[in-house]
């Protein structure tokens, strides 16, 4: 499936994805067009990054990075539900 993010989502995914995951070499691949970035990711990677984005939230350090994964991380389960009904 494709997925389009921002830079700033692009930042969080970053913040919440071990640099050697999959998902971050796929991220450094992704060119940025209209200011947004595109990538191709596969369901399971798409359900690792809700999980990793939502943990970090529950975790987060102050009340604006937690709004920041959790509006990310609702975005991404839309995308998510939106997908499995293809």
């Amino acid at each position: 499936m494709r997925l389009k993010f921002t830079a700033k989502e692009r930042e969080l995914i970053q913040e919440v994805i071990p640099a050697d995951s999959g998902i971050t070499a796929t991220l450094e691949k992704a060119k940025a067009k209209n200011g947004r970035f595109e990538v191709t990711i596969s369901p399971e990677s798409l359900d690792d990054l809700i999980n990793e984005v939502s943990a970090e939230a529950n975790h987060a350090e102050s009340p604006k990075k937690e709004k920041e994964y959790d509006a990310f991380c609702e975005r991404l389960e839309r995308i998510q539900e939106e997908n499995d009904g293809i």
